[in-house]
Protein backbone atom coordinates (compact mmCIF):
# COMPACT_ATOMS: atom_id res chain seq x y z
CA UNK A 1 0.00 0.00 0.00
CA UNK A 2 1.20 3.60 -0.91
CA UNK A 3 0.72 6.94 1.67
CA UNK A 4 2.49 9.85 2.06
CA UNK A 5 3.24 12.69 -0.37
CA UNK A 6 5.67 11.00 -3.03
CA UNK A 7 7.32 11.76 -5.87
CA UNK A 8 8.14 9.25 -8.17
CA UNK A 9 7.93 7.54 -11.46
CA UNK A 10 4.25 7.91 -13.07
CA UNK A 11 5.01 6.63 -16.25
CA UNK A 12 7.49 4.32 -16.62
CA UNK A 13 8.08 4.52 -20.63
CA UNK A 14 8.08 8.00 -20.52
CA UNK A 15 10.72 7.79 -17.62
CA UNK A 16 12.99 5.10 -19.41
CA UNK A 17 12.76 7.26 -22.62
CA UNK A 18 13.88 10.52 -20.08
CA UNK A 19 16.99 8.55 -18.94
CA UNK A 20 17.98 7.39 -21.97
CA UNK A 21 17.57 10.99 -23.97
CA UNK A 22 19.67 12.47 -20.58
CA UNK A 23 22.51 13.67 -22.91
CA UNK A 24 20.78 16.10 -24.50
CA UNK A 25 20.87 19.56 -22.53
CA UNK A 26 17.44 21.15 -24.04
CA UNK A 27 14.46 20.22 -25.77
CA UNK A 28 14.21 20.20 -30.11
CA UNK A 29 15.85 18.25 -32.40
CA UNK A 30 19.95 18.50 -33.55
CA UNK A 31 20.64 20.72 -36.42
CA UNK A 32 19.51 19.01 -39.90
CA UNK A 33 17.49 17.02 -37.87
CA UNK A 34 13.67 15.99 -38.41
CA UNK A 35 11.22 19.17 -37.03
CA UNK A 36 9.58 18.10 -33.06
CA UNK A 37 6.13 16.64 -33.74
CA UNK A 38 5.92 15.06 -30.46
CA UNK A 39 3.77 16.61 -27.84
CA UNK A 40 4.49 16.58 -24.28
CA UNK A 41 3.60 13.59 -21.45
CA UNK A 42 4.07 13.32 -17.59
CA UNK A 43 6.80 12.57 -16.28
CA UNK A 44 6.03 12.36 -12.78
CA UNK A 45 3.29 13.56 -9.96
CA UNK A 46 2.94 14.47 -6.60
CA UNK A 47 0.64 13.03 -4.49
CA UNK A 48 2.07 9.82 -6.42
CA UNK A 49 -0.44 8.15 -8.58
CA UNK A 50 -2.48 5.62 -6.63
CA UNK A 51 -1.47 7.00 -3.44
CA UNK A 52 -3.98 6.51 -0.20
CA UNK A 53 -3.89 8.38 2.59
CA UNK A 54 -2.54 11.53 1.92
CA UNK A 55 -2.08 14.20 4.41
CA UNK A 56 -3.86 17.87 4.20
CA UNK A 57 -2.37 19.85 1.86
CA UNK A 58 -3.70 21.71 -0.72
CA UNK A 59 -1.11 21.61 -3.80
CA UNK A 60 -0.48 18.95 -6.47
CA UNK A 61 2.59 18.77 -9.02
CA UNK A 62 2.62 17.23 -12.29
CA UNK A 63 6.28 17.22 -13.92
CA UNK A 64 6.39 17.09 -17.95
CA UNK A 65 8.46 15.82 -20.10
CA UNK A 66 9.04 18.89 -21.76
CA UNK A 67 8.35 22.66 -21.57
CA UNK A 68 4.25 23.45 -21.97
CA UNK A 69 2.41 26.35 -23.23
CA UNK A 70 0.98 27.51 -20.00
CA UNK A 71 -2.13 29.27 -21.63
CA UNK A 72 -2.87 26.00 -23.07
CA UNK A 73 -3.44 23.91 -19.26
CA UNK A 74 -6.55 25.71 -17.74
CA UNK A 75 -8.98 24.53 -20.04
CA UNK A 76 -7.65 21.31 -20.26
CA UNK A 77 -7.09 20.28 -16.34
CA UNK A 78 -10.30 18.80 -14.76
CA UNK A 79 -10.00 18.45 -10.83
CA UNK A 80 -12.53 15.71 -9.03
CA UNK A 81 -14.38 17.02 -6.87
CA UNK A 82 -13.96 20.25 -7.97
CA UNK A 83 -12.63 22.97 -5.80
CA UNK A 84 -15.68 25.77 -4.45
CA UNK A 85 -12.51 28.45 -6.96
CA UNK A 86 -10.45 28.12 -9.74
CA UNK A 87 -7.20 27.08 -8.98
CA UNK A 88 -3.55 28.59 -9.37
CA UNK A 89 -1.34 27.25 -11.97
CA UNK A 90 2.39 28.45 -10.70
CA UNK A 91 5.44 27.07 -13.18
CA UNK A 92 8.89 26.44 -12.60
CA UNK A 93 10.49 24.99 -15.60
CA UNK A 94 8.59 21.61 -16.66
CA UNK A 95 6.91 21.54 -13.29
CA UNK A 96 3.37 22.73 -12.68
CA UNK A 97 2.17 23.48 -9.06
CA UNK A 98 -1.84 23.43 -8.87
CA UNK A 99 -2.96 25.31 -5.36
CA UNK A 100 -6.13 24.43 -4.45
CA UNK A 101 -8.43 26.86 -2.62
CA UNK A 102 -8.68 24.88 -0.08
CA UNK A 103 -7.24 21.76 1.89
CA UNK A 104 -7.87 18.50 0.38
CA UNK A 105 -10.91 16.76 2.16
CA UNK A 106 -10.72 13.76 4.49
CA UNK A 107 -11.60 10.39 3.18
CA UNK A 108 -11.80 11.99 -0.33
CA UNK A 109 -10.75 10.65 -3.79
CA UNK A 110 -9.50 13.00 -5.80
CA UNK A 111 -8.91 12.59 -9.75
CA UNK A 112 -6.84 14.72 -12.07
CA UNK A 113 -7.03 14.57 -15.68
CA UNK A 114 -4.97 16.20 -18.02
CA UNK A 115 -6.75 16.67 -21.69
CA UNK A 116 -4.88 16.82 -25.17
CA UNK A 117 -5.58 20.49 -25.11
CA UNK A 118 -1.93 20.78 -23.46
CA UNK A 119 0.36 21.85 -25.74
CA UNK A 120 4.39 22.24 -25.88
CA UNK A 121 6.12 25.26 -26.99
CA UNK A 122 5.86 24.31 -30.86
CA UNK A 123 1.96 23.79 -30.22
CA UNK A 124 2.30 20.11 -30.47
CA UNK A 125 -0.23 18.72 -28.41
CA UNK A 126 -0.79 15.89 -25.81
CA UNK A 127 -1.60 12.49 -27.73
CA UNK A 128 -3.54 11.10 -25.33
CA UNK A 129 -5.51 12.70 -22.04
CA UNK A 130 -3.81 11.45 -18.71
CA UNK A 131 -5.48 10.71 -15.41
CA UNK A 132 -3.90 10.31 -12.09
CA UNK A 133 -5.79 9.63 -8.14
CA UNK A 134 -5.41 9.81 -4.68
CA UNK A 135 -7.26 9.32 -1.42
CA UNK A 136 -7.00 10.80 1.75
CA UNK A 137 -8.93 8.04 2.67
CA UNK A 138 -7.59 4.19 2.57
CA UNK A 139 -8.60 3.14 -0.68
CA UNK A 140 -9.49 4.27 -4.11
CA UNK A 141 -12.46 4.02 -6.65
CA UNK A 142 -10.93 1.40 -9.51
CA UNK A 143 -14.42 1.98 -12.15
CA UNK A 144 -13.29 3.03 -16.03
CA UNK A 145 -15.34 4.45 -18.79
CA UNK A 146 -14.27 4.29 -22.46
CA UNK A 147 -14.84 4.88 -25.81
CA UNK A 148 -14.70 7.49 -28.79
CA UNK A 149 -16.37 10.65 -30.41
CA UNK A 150 -16.77 10.89 -34.01
CA UNK A 151 -17.87 14.57 -35.75
CA UNK A 152 -18.50 14.26 -39.59
CA UNK A 153 -17.71 10.24 -39.58
CA UNK A 154 -14.37 11.04 -38.46
CA UNK A 155 -12.65 10.24 -35.12
CA UNK A 156 -12.25 13.78 -33.65
CA UNK A 157 -9.26 14.62 -30.93
CA UNK A 158 -9.92 17.75 -28.33
CA UNK A 159 -13.80 16.35 -27.73
CA UNK A 160 -15.06 17.07 -23.99
CA UNK A 161 -16.34 14.20 -22.45
CA UNK A 162 -17.71 14.80 -19.12
CA UNK A 163 -19.24 11.96 -16.61
CA UNK A 164 -22.82 13.01 -14.40
CA UNK A 165 -24.23 11.59 -11.64
CA UNK A 166 -27.47 10.61 -13.46
CA UNK A 167 -29.81 10.39 -10.11
CA UNK A 168 -28.75 14.15 -9.34
CA UNK A 169 -28.93 15.64 -12.96
CA UNK A 170 -32.12 17.50 -14.68
CA UNK A 171 -31.98 17.87 -17.59
CA UNK A 172 -32.07 21.40 -17.72
CA UNK A 173 -28.56 21.53 -15.95
CA UNK A 174 -26.81 20.35 -18.98
CA UNK A 175 -26.27 24.06 -20.01
CA UNK A 176 -25.33 24.91 -16.49
CA UNK A 177 -23.79 22.54 -14.01
CA UNK A 178 -19.88 21.17 -14.39
CA UNK A 179 -19.38 17.35 -14.94
CA UNK A 180 -17.80 16.19 -11.84
CA UNK A 181 -15.47 13.97 -13.82
CA UNK A 182 -14.16 15.22 -17.39
CA UNK A 183 -11.14 14.19 -19.96
CA UNK A 184 -10.53 15.04 -23.17
CA UNK A 185 -10.65 12.53 -27.05
CA UNK A 186 -7.01 11.73 -27.88
CA UNK A 187 -5.55 12.03 -31.63
CA UNK A 188 -7.78 8.97 -32.54
CA UNK A 189 -10.78 10.39 -30.84
CA UNK A 190 -10.52 7.54 -28.11
CA UNK A 191 -11.14 8.81 -24.62
CA UNK A 192 -10.63 6.69 -20.97
CA UNK A 193 -12.15 8.21 -17.42
CA UNK A 194 -10.68 6.15 -14.82
CA UNK A 195 -10.86 6.10 -10.78
CA UNK A 196 -14.82 6.70 -10.89
CA UNK A 197 -16.86 5.19 -8.14
CA UNK A 198 -19.57 2.35 -8.58
CA UNK A 199 -23.10 3.98 -9.55
CA UNK A 200 -25.21 5.28 -12.40
CA UNK A 201 -23.58 7.30 -14.80
CA UNK A 202 -24.61 10.18 -17.80
CA UNK A 203 -22.29 10.79 -20.16
CA UNK A 204 -22.18 13.66 -22.63
CA UNK A 205 -19.36 14.54 -25.29
CA UNK A 206 -19.49 18.04 -26.44
CA UNK A 207 -16.89 20.94 -28.28
CA UNK A 208 -16.00 23.10 -25.63
CA UNK A 209 -14.84 26.12 -27.54
CA UNK A 210 -14.05 28.56 -24.96
CA UNK A 211 -12.78 25.93 -22.66
CA UNK A 212 -14.88 26.90 -19.14
CA UNK A 213 -15.90 23.31 -18.91
CA UNK A 214 -19.60 23.10 -19.81
CA UNK A 215 -21.71 22.80 -22.20
CA UNK A 216 -23.05 25.91 -24.08
CA UNK A 217 -25.97 25.24 -25.59
CA UNK A 218 -26.83 25.15 -28.43
CA UNK A 219 -23.96 26.92 -29.71
CA UNK A 220 -21.62 24.16 -29.03
CA UNK A 221 -21.87 20.78 -30.91
CA UNK A 222 -22.72 16.88 -28.94
CA UNK A 223 -23.26 13.84 -28.39
CA UNK A 224 -24.75 12.11 -26.24
CA UNK A 225 -24.82 8.34 -24.97
CA UNK A 226 -27.18 5.30 -25.96
CA UNK A 227 -27.73 4.17 -22.69
CA UNK A 228 -27.18 5.23 -18.77
CA UNK A 229 -23.77 3.17 -17.31
CA UNK A 230 -23.81 1.21 -14.68
CA UNK A 231 -20.26 0.56 -12.72
CA UNK A 232 -20.49 -2.06 -10.17
CA UNK A 233 -17.70 -4.40 -8.88
CA UNK A 234 -16.06 -6.84 -11.39
CA UNK A 235 -18.65 -5.52 -14.11
CA UNK A 236 -16.40 -4.45 -17.45
CA UNK A 237 -18.40 -1.40 -19.13
CA UNK A 238 -18.76 -1.62 -22.52
CA UNK A 239 -17.56 1.39 -25.30
CA UNK A 240 -19.51 4.59 -24.92
CA UNK A 241 -19.43 6.40 -28.10
CA UNK A 242 -20.48 9.20 -29.48
CA UNK A 243 -21.38 11.12 -32.97
CA UNK A 244 -21.40 15.34 -32.07
CA UNK A 245 -24.67 16.70 -33.96
CA UNK A 246 -24.76 19.94 -35.26
CA UNK A 247 -28.16 21.36 -33.39
CA UNK A 248 -27.02 24.43 -33.52
CA UNK A 249 -30.05 26.12 -36.08
CA UNK A 250 -31.63 27.55 -33.38
CA UNK A 251 -28.26 29.23 -32.06
CA UNK A 252 -27.54 30.78 -35.25
CA UNK A 253 -28.63 34.50 -36.18
CA UNK A 254 -30.44 35.77 -39.23
CA UNK A 255 -27.42 38.37 -41.18
CA UNK A 256 -29.59 38.99 -44.12
CA UNK A 257 -32.63 38.17 -46.19
CA UNK A 258 -33.21 39.07 -49.35
CA UNK A 259 -35.41 38.13 -53.01
CA UNK A 260 -33.32 35.82 -55.64
CA UNK A 261 -34.42 36.40 -59.43
CA UNK A 262 -36.00 33.21 -58.72
CA UNK A 263 -38.59 34.32 -56.00
CA UNK A 264 -36.58 32.39 -53.53
CA UNK A 265 -35.73 33.77 -50.14
CA UNK A 266 -31.96 33.46 -49.50
CA UNK A 267 -31.10 33.75 -45.67
CA UNK A 268 -27.07 34.11 -44.67
CA UNK A 269 -26.86 33.29 -40.81
CA UNK A 270 -23.65 33.96 -38.97
CA UNK A 271 -22.48 30.70 -38.49
CA UNK A 272 -22.62 27.54 -40.46
CA UNK A 273 -25.51 25.11 -39.95
CA UNK A 274 -26.74 22.31 -41.49
CA UNK A 275 -29.34 21.87 -44.42
CA UNK A 276 -30.54 18.62 -42.99
CA UNK A 277 -31.57 19.96 -39.13
CA UNK A 278 -33.32 23.12 -41.61
CA UNK A 279 -35.24 20.25 -42.95
CA UNK A 280 -36.10 18.82 -40.15
CA UNK A 281 -37.62 21.99 -38.90
CA UNK A 282 -38.78 23.09 -42.09
CA UNK A 283 -42.37 23.75 -40.49
CA UNK A 284 -41.04 26.01 -38.38
CA UNK A 285 -39.71 28.22 -40.82
CA UNK A 286 -41.76 31.43 -41.79
CA UNK A 287 -42.27 34.53 -43.31
CA UNK A 288 -43.57 37.13 -41.44
CA UNK A 289 -45.53 40.49 -42.62
CA UNK A 290 -43.58 43.59 -41.08
CA UNK A 291 -45.66 46.54 -42.17
CA UNK A 292 -49.23 47.00 -44.85
CA UNK A 293 -47.81 46.76 -47.76
CA UNK A 294 -48.03 43.13 -47.39
CA UNK A 295 -51.03 41.67 -48.38
CA UNK A 296 -50.55 38.29 -47.16
CA UNK A 297 -50.67 36.84 -43.62
CA UNK A 298 -47.95 34.48 -42.20
CA UNK A 299 -46.42 32.68 -45.24
CA UNK A 300 -44.90 29.13 -44.41
CA UNK A 301 -41.56 27.40 -46.48
CA UNK A 302 -42.61 24.89 -48.43
CA UNK A 303 -39.06 23.43 -49.39
CA UNK A 304 -35.56 23.86 -49.08
CA UNK A 305 -33.15 24.66 -52.02
CA UNK A 306 -30.28 22.75 -50.77
CA UNK A 307 -29.64 19.11 -50.65
CA UNK A 308 -29.25 16.70 -47.62
CA UNK A 309 -25.93 17.11 -45.89
CA UNK A 310 -24.14 20.19 -46.73
CA UNK A 311 -22.98 22.87 -43.86
CA UNK A 312 -23.26 26.39 -45.31
CA UNK A 313 -24.15 29.85 -44.07
CA UNK A 314 -26.90 30.95 -46.81
CA UNK A 315 -29.96 28.47 -47.54
CA UNK A 316 -32.86 29.04 -50.43
CA UNK A 317 -36.17 28.64 -49.13
CA UNK A 318 -39.76 28.49 -51.68
CA UNK A 319 -42.75 30.34 -50.23
CA UNK A 320 -45.52 29.36 -52.84
CA UNK A 321 -47.67 32.43 -51.62
CA UNK A 322 -44.92 34.77 -51.56
CA UNK A 323 -46.32 38.42 -53.10
CA UNK A 324 -44.71 42.12 -53.14
CA UNK A 325 -44.09 43.62 -49.35
CA UNK A 326 -41.88 43.84 -47.00
CA UNK A 327 -41.66 40.87 -44.29
CA UNK A 328 -39.16 39.17 -41.65
CA UNK A 329 -38.08 35.79 -41.73
CA UNK A 330 -38.55 33.87 -38.82
CA UNK A 331 -37.81 30.45 -37.65
CA UNK A 332 -38.65 28.52 -34.34
CA UNK A 333 -41.54 28.57 -32.19
CA UNK A 334 -42.56 29.94 -28.99
CA UNK A 335 -39.69 31.82 -27.15
CA UNK A 336 -36.94 29.49 -28.72
CA UNK A 337 -37.38 31.18 -32.35
CA UNK A 338 -35.48 33.69 -33.89
CA UNK A 339 -36.21 36.55 -36.35
CA UNK A 340 -34.35 38.67 -39.12
CA UNK A 341 -34.44 42.28 -39.81
CA UNK A 342 -37.32 43.42 -41.98
CA UNK A 343 -36.63 43.08 -46.18
CA UNK A 344 -38.58 43.97 -49.01
CA UNK A 345 -40.05 41.39 -51.56
CA UNK A 346 -40.64 42.42 -55.02
CA UNK A 347 -41.21 39.82 -57.75
CA UNK A 348 -39.64 40.76 -61.21
CA UNK A 349 -40.31 38.75 -63.66
CA UNK A 350 -38.51 35.70 -63.66
CA UNK A 351 -36.58 35.47 -67.02
CA UNK A 352 -33.98 32.85 -66.33
CA UNK A 353 -34.08 28.95 -67.52
CA UNK A 354 -34.04 26.57 -64.58
CA UNK A 355 -30.98 24.34 -64.47
CA UNK A 356 -30.41 21.29 -62.85
CA UNK A 357 -27.85 21.43 -60.02
CA UNK A 358 -27.62 17.83 -59.71
CA UNK A 359 -27.97 14.34 -60.89
CA UNK A 360 -27.36 11.40 -57.90
CA UNK A 361 -26.28 8.89 -60.19
CA UNK A 362 -24.30 10.73 -63.28
CA UNK A 363 -21.18 9.42 -64.30
CA UNK A 364 -21.12 6.77 -61.18
CA UNK A 365 -20.84 3.01 -61.15
CA UNK A 366 -23.98 1.78 -58.94
CA UNK A 367 -25.20 -1.90 -57.80
CA UNK A 368 -28.62 -2.92 -59.75
CA UNK A 369 -30.47 -2.27 -56.50
CA UNK A 370 -29.93 1.85 -57.05
CA UNK A 371 -32.77 1.87 -58.83
CA UNK A 372 -34.11 5.68 -57.78
CA UNK A 373 -32.63 8.51 -59.74
CA UNK A 374 -32.49 12.01 -57.61
CA UNK A 375 -32.79 15.09 -59.84
CA UNK A 376 -31.95 18.43 -58.17
CA UNK A 377 -33.18 21.65 -59.52
CA UNK A 378 -31.75 25.24 -59.31
CA UNK A 379 -35.49 26.87 -58.74
CA UNK A 380 -38.78 25.56 -57.81
CA UNK A 381 -40.57 23.88 -61.02
CA UNK A 382 -43.54 23.04 -62.23
CA UNK A 383 -45.32 19.49 -62.57
CA UNK A 384 -46.38 19.13 -66.13
CA UNK A 385 -48.93 16.60 -66.97
CA UNK A 386 -46.09 14.97 -69.31
CA UNK A 387 -43.25 14.21 -67.15
CA UNK A 388 -42.85 10.53 -67.60
CA UNK A 389 -42.51 11.34 -71.50
CA UNK A 390 -39.88 14.25 -70.71
CA UNK A 391 -37.44 11.59 -68.78
CA UNK A 392 -36.38 8.53 -70.88
CA UNK A 393 -33.99 5.80 -69.72
CA UNK A 394 -32.03 3.03 -72.33
CA UNK A 395 -29.59 0.78 -72.06
CA UNK A 396 -26.65 -0.03 -73.89
CA UNK A 397 -28.79 -1.94 -76.72
CA UNK A 398 -30.88 1.01 -77.09
CA UNK A 399 -34.12 -0.34 -75.32
CA UNK A 400 -35.94 1.95 -73.30
CA UNK A 401 -36.43 1.10 -69.45
CA UNK A 402 -39.46 1.92 -67.02
CA UNK A 403 -39.40 4.34 -65.32
CA UNK A 404 -41.81 6.05 -62.71
CA UNK A 405 -41.46 9.79 -61.70
CA UNK A 406 -42.36 11.69 -58.45
CA UNK A 407 -41.57 14.97 -57.49
CA UNK A 408 -40.27 14.94 -53.45
CA UNK A 409 -40.64 18.48 -53.40
CA UNK A 410 -40.49 21.20 -56.58
CA UNK A 411 -36.80 21.01 -56.38
CA UNK A 412 -36.11 17.18 -56.29
CA UNK A 413 -37.65 15.11 -58.64
CA UNK A 414 -36.98 11.05 -58.06
CA UNK A 415 -36.48 8.58 -60.99
CA UNK A 416 -37.73 4.84 -60.06
CA UNK A 417 -35.80 2.47 -62.95
CA UNK A 418 -36.74 -0.98 -63.51
CA UNK A 419 -35.28 -3.63 -64.04
CA UNK A 420 -31.49 -2.27 -63.73
CA UNK A 421 -29.73 -5.20 -64.49
CA UNK A 422 -25.48 -6.19 -63.97
CA UNK A 423 -22.54 -5.07 -66.31
CA UNK A 424 -24.86 -2.69 -68.45
CA UNK A 425 -24.73 1.16 -69.59
CA UNK A 426 -27.43 3.58 -69.05
CA UNK A 427 -28.19 7.07 -70.27
CA UNK A 428 -31.15 9.17 -69.07
CA UNK A 429 -32.27 11.66 -71.32
CA UNK A 430 -34.09 14.66 -70.30
CA UNK A 431 -36.30 16.47 -72.64
CA UNK A 432 -35.10 20.18 -71.76
CA UNK A 433 -38.66 21.66 -73.45
CA UNK A 434 -41.55 19.59 -71.39
CA UNK A 435 -40.01 21.11 -68.06
CA UNK A 436 -40.57 24.37 -66.65
CA UNK A 437 -39.98 26.46 -63.55
CA UNK A 438 -43.15 28.17 -62.27
CA UNK A 439 -42.71 31.11 -64.72
CA UNK A 440 -43.31 29.07 -67.88
CA UNK A 441 -39.08 29.57 -68.57
CA UNK A 442 -38.29 26.06 -70.19
CA UNK A 443 -34.99 23.98 -68.83
CA UNK A 444 -33.11 23.93 -71.92
CA UNK A 445 -34.61 23.67 -75.99
CA UNK A 446 -32.19 20.77 -76.16
CA UNK A 447 -32.49 16.77 -74.89
CA UNK A 448 -29.83 16.19 -71.83
CA UNK A 449 -28.25 13.24 -71.70
CA UNK A 450 -26.82 11.98 -68.31
CA UNK A 451 -24.60 8.53 -68.21
CA UNK A 452 -24.24 5.93 -65.36
CA UNK A 453 -23.35 2.51 -65.25
CA UNK A 454 -23.65 -0.80 -63.55
CA UNK A 455 -20.96 -2.60 -62.07
CA UNK A 456 -19.93 -6.25 -63.40
CA UNK A 457 -20.99 -9.11 -60.84
CA UNK A 458 -17.66 -10.63 -61.76
CA UNK A 459 -15.86 -7.54 -60.52
CA UNK A 460 -16.84 -7.32 -56.87
CA UNK A 461 -15.66 -9.41 -53.58
CA UNK A 462 -17.84 -10.81 -51.12
CA UNK A 463 -17.98 -9.71 -47.51
CA UNK A 464 -19.25 -11.77 -44.90
CA UNK A 465 -19.77 -12.38 -41.19
CA UNK A 466 -21.42 -12.62 -38.26
CA UNK A 467 -23.50 -9.98 -36.11
CA UNK A 468 -22.94 -10.16 -32.21
CA UNK A 469 -24.02 -8.03 -28.99
CA UNK A 470 -22.65 -7.47 -25.65
CA UNK A 471 -23.97 -8.81 -22.39
CA UNK A 472 -25.19 -5.63 -21.41
CA UNK A 473 -26.58 -4.66 -24.57
CA UNK A 474 -30.37 -4.20 -25.12
CA UNK A 475 -30.68 -5.24 -29.40
CA UNK A 476 -34.07 -4.89 -29.97
CA UNK A 477 -34.68 -3.72 -33.13
CA UNK A 478 -33.15 -4.23 -36.39
CA UNK A 479 -29.29 -3.77 -37.41
CA UNK A 480 -28.02 -2.07 -40.34
CA UNK A 481 -24.41 -2.17 -41.80
CA UNK A 482 -23.20 0.34 -43.96
CA UNK A 483 -19.81 -0.13 -45.97
CA UNK A 484 -17.36 3.91 -46.27
CA UNK A 485 -14.75 3.93 -48.28
CA UNK A 486 -11.55 5.45 -47.40
CA UNK A 487 -12.46 8.98 -48.00
CA UNK A 488 -15.68 8.62 -45.92
CA UNK A 489 -18.13 8.46 -48.33
CA UNK A 490 -20.77 5.60 -47.67
CA UNK A 491 -20.95 2.90 -50.80
CA UNK A 492 -23.77 0.61 -49.51
CA UNK A 493 -25.81 -0.14 -46.54
CA UNK A 494 -28.40 -3.06 -45.59
CA UNK A 495 -30.32 -4.15 -42.88
CA UNK A 496 -29.08 -7.68 -41.08
CA UNK A 497 -32.43 -9.30 -39.99
CA UNK A 498 -30.75 -12.18 -38.43
CA UNK A 499 -27.16 -12.26 -37.30
CA UNK A 500 -25.03 -13.14 -40.13
CA UNK A 501 -24.19 -11.10 -43.26
CA UNK A 502 -23.11 -10.54 -46.81
CA UNK A 503 -22.35 -7.43 -49.03
CA UNK A 504 -20.71 -7.69 -52.20
CA UNK A 505 -18.25 -4.76 -52.94
CA UNK A 506 -15.88 -3.45 -55.19
CA UNK A 507 -11.89 -4.65 -54.44
CA UNK A 508 -10.81 -1.65 -51.82
CA UNK A 509 -10.39 -1.44 -48.67
CA UNK A 510 -13.56 -0.17 -45.98
CA UNK A 511 -14.74 1.09 -43.09
CA UNK A 512 -17.43 -1.12 -41.52
CA UNK A 513 -19.95 1.05 -39.27
CA UNK A 514 -23.35 -0.06 -37.59
CA UNK A 515 -26.83 0.11 -35.92
CA UNK A 516 -29.27 -1.10 -34.31
CA UNK A 517 -32.67 0.65 -35.02
CA UNK A 518 -34.65 0.24 -31.97
CA UNK A 519 -37.64 2.30 -33.14
CA UNK A 520 -37.50 0.55 -36.74
CA UNK A 521 -37.68 4.01 -38.75
CA UNK A 522 -34.76 2.84 -41.06
CA UNK A 523 -32.31 5.70 -39.68
CA UNK A 524 -30.16 6.52 -36.89
CA UNK A 525 -31.40 8.35 -34.67
CA UNK A 526 -28.79 10.72 -32.29
CA UNK A 527 -31.25 10.89 -29.42
CA UNK A 528 -32.44 14.42 -27.78
CA UNK A 529 -31.04 16.80 -24.98
CA UNK A 530 -33.97 18.06 -23.93
CA UNK A 531 -35.86 15.62 -22.67
CA UNK A 532 -33.16 13.61 -22.66
CA UNK A 533 -33.35 10.24 -24.43
CA UNK A 534 -30.84 8.01 -26.23
CA UNK A 535 -28.89 7.77 -29.09
CA UNK A 536 -29.27 4.47 -30.91
CA UNK A 537 -26.64 2.16 -30.09
CA UNK A 538 -23.84 1.84 -32.44
CA UNK A 539 -20.64 0.58 -33.49
CA UNK A 540 -17.28 0.46 -35.70
CA UNK A 541 -15.81 -2.49 -36.61
CA UNK A 542 -12.19 -2.00 -34.99
CA UNK A 543 -10.20 -2.73 -38.42
CA UNK A 544 -10.81 -2.11 -42.13
CA UNK A 545 -11.96 -4.64 -44.36
CA UNK A 546 -10.13 -5.72 -47.59
CA UNK A 547 -12.22 -6.88 -50.44
CA UNK A 548 -10.53 -8.62 -53.33
CA UNK A 549 -12.71 -9.05 -56.85
CA UNK A 550 -13.75 -13.00 -56.86
CA UNK A 551 -12.50 -13.70 -53.65
CA UNK A 552 -14.83 -13.62 -49.94
CA UNK A 553 -13.34 -12.25 -47.14
CA UNK A 554 -15.14 -14.76 -44.23
CA UNK A 555 -15.54 -14.71 -40.96
CA UNK A 556 -15.19 -11.11 -39.86
CA UNK A 557 -16.84 -11.10 -36.35
CA UNK A 558 -18.61 -7.36 -35.79
CA UNK A 559 -19.23 -6.75 -32.13
CA UNK A 560 -21.75 -4.33 -31.50
CA UNK A 561 -21.66 -3.45 -27.88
Amino acid sequence: MKSGNQTAGFFIPALIISVLLGACAHIGSPPGGPPDKTGPDILSTTPLSDSVNITSDNKIEILFTEKVESKSVPGAVFISPRPSRLPEFKWSGKKLTIVLPDSFAAQTTYVVSLGTGIRDIRGNRMENSRSFAFSTGDKIAGGKIAGQAMKDNRPTAGITVGVFDSLKTATADFDSAYPPYMTQTGADGSYSLEYLPDGDYLLLAFEDKNNNQWLDYPAELFGLPDRIVTIAPETAVPPVRFRLLRHDTAAAAIISSTITPDHLVKIKFDRPVSSDSLNDRLDEVFLTPADTLAVTGRLEARALKEREGLTNTSFSFYFPELTDGRYSFGIGSGSGGVIGAPFDVRLDPDQTRPAIDRLSHSGRQVYPSDSVVTIGFSEPMDDPDNIASAIRVVDQSGEEVGTACRWRDRFRLEVAIDGIAWDNNYAIKIDGTDLFDLAGNALDDTIKVYSFSTYTADSLGDVSGRIDFGHQLDSTGVVYISFFNMKGERLQEQAVPGKTFRAALPPGKYFLHGYIDRNFNGERDDGTLAPFTPSETWAVYPDTVRVRARFESSGIDFLIH
